[in-house]
């Protein structure tokens, strides 16, 4: 996919279903299309903590909370 939404929800379809490399794949090229949409930053930072990396997740979700301090994270 070449649009951020569909990465966003292929990441998040893979990481349910345990796939956690494919999931990172899909959650990385989110952030390389639209590096600085909080939704984006979100998704990659659930992926990153399913897989247990609890300090890199903290970090993308805290940069997703300073893009958009209102969300609901």
């Amino acid at each position: 996919p070449d649009q951020a939404w569909g990465c966003r929800e292929l990441a998040l379809l893979l990481v349910h279903r345990r796939e956690f490399d494919e999931a990172r794949r899909f959650s990385e090229m989110s952030l390389r299309i639209e590096p600085n949409l909080p939704s984006s930053l979100d998704v990659h930072a659930y992926v990153l903590r399913l897989e247990g990396r609890i300090d890199e997740a903290r970090d993308y979700l805290c940069r997703a909370i300073r893009l958009s301090v209102d969300a609901d994270y």
